[in-house]
């Protein structure tokens, strides 16, 4: 064998190595989506934010409680070029495990986490969808954190429910109807509940006070810079749209 053939040998040799491990060229649905360091991807309920030609991929951190219990640890990144192979980032938004008082303690449920850039301020704003511990999915609140770069560390500021002591643009009189709490003996809203008209329900008048429910969410940034929370709310029954949070 030649020295060209050997020196073309060693390159197919390098390509092959280089494409069986951590060069991802196609999606395989079903299959482990390893990382750059060969782990599988943990980032659930996720968004992707394109910053400067790099995608940030952020999503629920899941942790191993107990035998086939996962819970929430936090928030993880990780990056890509390319949408095919990421680069582990690490977790961005740790939840609290030295602060029982916290929000985001240990054991609250932190989900659908969102990240958007603010050009007036320059910071990565991060939104979530919040539960506090041992509330169940009672507090269907909206978390904000906030950083310098991308990669964190997002510093957790508060948590909210929306909209309170003010109505939605397009609302009727009807809805403005106040109930008692009563509601919850005919509508759980949670795990195993289907979502029922919120005109017969007046959940709006009577989270009115308080703010909206915000469950499962996303953000939107048009392109006037102006950003949108968009959430389900009014125990699954809606969807709401809120705008001029952040930007």
């Amino acid at each position: 064998m030649n020295r060209s053939i050997k020196l073309q040998a060693i390159l197919i040799y390098f390509i092959s190595l280089s494409t069986c491990f951590g060069q991802n060229i196609k999606f395989k649905p079903g299959e482990i989506w390893p990382d750059n360091n060969g782990k599988h991807i943990n980032v659930h309920g996720g968004g992707i934010l394109h910053y400067n030609d790099i995608y940030y991929w952020y999503g629920e951190f899941k942790v191993e409680d107990k035998p086939g219990k996962r819970v929430s640890a936090g928030v993880r990144v990780y990056a890509s070029k390319d949408l095919y192979n990421w680069k582990d980032g690490g977790v961005v938004l740790n939840t609290i495990k030295t602060d029982s008082l916290s929000e985001i303690t240990s054991g609250c449920i932190l989900e659908r986490p969102k990240v958007i850039f603010n050009r007036k301020t320059g910071k990565f704003v991060m939104w979530f969808h919040l539960e506090l511990k041992n509330k169940g999915y009672d507090a269907a609140r909206a978390g904000v954190a906030m950083a310098d770069n991308p990669f964190g560390p997002f510093s957790y500021i508060r948590s909210f429910r929306p909209n309170a002591g003010t109505w939605p643009i397009n609302v009727q009189p009807f809805h403005k109807k106040q109930i008692g709490s009563t509601i919850k003996d005919k509508y759980c809203g949670g795990f195993g509940c289907l979502p029922a008209h919120p005109d017969s329900l007046n959940i709006l008048g009577r989270d009115f006070e308080g703010g909206q429910m915000s469950r499962d969410m996303n953000l939107f940034v048009d392109d006037n810079d102006k950003a949108y929370l968009i959430s389900a709310s009014e125990e699954n029954s809606t969807t709401h749209v809120y705008f001029t949070i952040s930007q």
